[in-house]
């Protein structure tokens, strides 16, 4: 199992990576782990999707981790466990990461030059 210590360091490589999907289910990931990855997910512009379901992350990182791929523009699709996303923030954040998913399917086959307002949960 990667664990926190292992989910730092892969955290820590994600600054110089051209990694797209990461997958990292079932990986005995706590809320500390989650915390160190969604720091370098704020800062990556290549993480378009991103699997953390089947870990022990807590709400309070299910909320980090969420916040951070709406920060991370690029961030299309999170897995997390289904009891995080009952809860209210969680399942707001969630649903801007579906709205902004669905945009770049349409956008797909134009240039689309608009900003993506969800940043301002970044702020």
């Amino acid at each position: 199992k990667i664990g926190d210590n292992g989910i730092r360091a892969i955290a820590g490589a994600l600054g110089n990576s051209r990694i797209s999907k990461l997958s990292v289910g079932g990986c005995s990931i706590t809320h500390t782990g989650a915390r160190a990855l969604s720091e370098a997910l704020s800062s990556n512009r290549t993480i378009t999707q991103l699997q953390l379901d089947y870990n022990e992350i807590r709400i309070q990182g299910a909320l980090l981790i969420v916040k951070s791929a709406i920060c991370n523009t690029v961030c299309q699709e999170l897995l997390i466990d289904s009891e995080y996303t009952r809860d209210r923030e969680v399942k707001k954040m969630m649903n801007i990461l579906e709205d902004r998913k669905r945009q770049a399917e349409a956008d797909s086959s134009e240039d689309s030059s608009t900003e993506d307002s969800s940043t301002e949960e970044c702020e």
